[in-house]
Parts: structure tokens; sequence; C-alpha cells
């Protein structure tokens, strides 16, 4: 473990300004899409947006149109 915390901090010092500028801009735009899909799943889990189903029409299983019982 302690050889590979070593071979980290290597790498690091090795990382330019430029690296530093694209990582950090990655990030920003990881973070942003996943603010977006918190945002989306916290509207479709609302309690205001309970979707119903209704059957209307012959619900009977008088006609079961060829499928065979379970």
């Amino acid at each position: 473990m302690v050889s590979k915390e070593l071979g980290i901090g290597l790498r690091i010092n090795h990382c330019t300004l430029e690296m530093w500028k694209n990582f950090v801009q990655h990030v920003i735009k990881i973070e942003e899409n996943f603010w977006k899909v918190d945002l989306t799943v916290d509207d479709v889990m609302d309690g205001d947006n309970i979707h119903k189903m209704t059957i209307t029409g012959d619900t009977s299983d008088s006609d079961d149109q060829g499928c065979e019982a379970l």
C-alpha cells in the first residue's frame, strides 16, 4: 500500500498546470451531469407526479384471444 501511495504522489508531482486545469474542468462537467440526473430523479419520484392507468372497456377474461391459462 505504501508503494502505491508513493507512486500516486510522484505522479501528482509531475502534473502540469494545464493537466490540473483539464482535470478540474472535467470534474466540474461530471458534477453538473450528476446534478441534472439528481434533479430529474427528484422530479420523477416526487409524489405530485403519480401516474395512473385507467382501463376501460371489457376486462373480463371470457375472450382469452387464444391465450392458454397458466
